[in-house]
């Protein structure tokens, strides 16, 4: 959980594996499917690929989708040791 000026943003985590060749859009349409979520709420959505060397972050700025991208070279992401699809605090 982020406190952004006088907002609090959460972070969910989508643990199953996605492909990164997905669009803004398609992974929105996967948030709102899966996670059943409102991607307009503000809160980031972070979805990453099997071997977890790439992950994408999505948030609605207000204005539209705003998507992070992020490769890691030598290393990966750690895997979280909580239940899929939970909320992080």
């Amino acid at each position: 959980m982020l406190g952004i000026g006088a907002r609090t943003v959460w972070i969910w985590v989508y643990r199953i594996p996605v492909e990164m060749r997905k669009q803004y859009d398609e992974l929105a349409a996967l948030v709102a499917r899966e996670l059943r979520a409102d991607i307009r709420t503000g809160d980031v959505y972070v979805i990453a690929r099997k071997p977890r060397k790439r992950a994408k972050a999505l948030m609605w700025d207000g204005t539209g989708i705003v998507c992070l991208r992020r490769n890691l070279c030598n290393v990966t992401f750690r895997r979280c040791g909580i239940a899929p699809q939970t909320r992080l605090q």
